[in-house]
């Protein structure tokens, strides 16, 4: 798969798991650099409330089973437990897995 043009689901995007602060995230670093590589980024955080002044750089969406199905791309960044991982496991084309929670034949793991 080439980022450049791929659209890309990031899952997860706070400090720590079911965090609510996305300051010295790793996860939002992930966010800001592969827009620059020519990806559609999206990312789903629903621990930080809508409105939050946050740094993110992407747009925010939901993790619904349509928005991973639409994603060429899902990287679970941080595994919260409000995740449906059994539907991203279920619907998403492919996975890199950060956190080891997720398996299967469309999952890679990191």
């Amino acid at each position: 798969m080439t980022i450049n043009g791929s659209r890309i689901l990031l899952l997860g995007l706070t400090y720590n798991i079911n965090a609510t602060d996305l300051r010295n995230s790793p996860s939002a670093r992930v966010a800001e650099l592969l827009p620059g590589l020519g990806a559609d980024v999206r990312g789903a955080e629903p621990n930080v409330p809508d409105g939050a002044d946050t740094e993110l750089t992407v747009p925010r969406v939901d993790a619904t089973p349509e928005e991973v199905a639409t994603a060429d791309a899902v990287v679970l960044l941080m595994d919260h437990t409000r995740f449906d991982l059994a539907m991203i496991q279920q619907h998403a084309a492919w996975v890199l897995d950060c956190r080891n929670r997720v398996s299967g034949p469309n999952v890679e793991v990191l």
